[in-house]
């Protein structure tokens, strides 16, 4: 298995990441992650095959609408950016408090 998580300097709370098994291969995409909001993203695909994914693993803080506006914005950057990706979907799980 391998664990990712971004390198926040600043954060709230635990964090955020994403824990991959092994027989995916995990490709992560920092550009899509910004400070104000805890998230990290990747791409993975099983075994080298070519259905791809856009993994999203996010926390939002209770009573943080600032952030929860933040997240939003981030999320129309990510659904921009997905088809550059070759993804076959998007999967985005965390806790949005929200």
């Amino acid at each position: 298995m391998q664990f990712y998580k971004p390198n926040k300097k600043n954060s709230r709370c635990g964090g955020v990441g994403i824990l991959v098994k092994n027989v995916f291969k995990c490709f992560r995409q920092s550009f899509l992650e910004k400070d104000e909001v805890d998230a990290i993203y990747s791409v993975d695909s099983l075994n080298g095959k070519r259905y791809r994914y856009l993994l999203g693993s996010v926390y939002i803080p209770p009573n943080s609408p600032q952030i929860f506006e933040k997240f939003c914005d981030q999320m129309e950057v990510v659904l921009k950016e997905a088809p550059n990706l070759n993804c076959a979907g998007i999967r985005i799980a965390g806790d949005f408090n929200a």
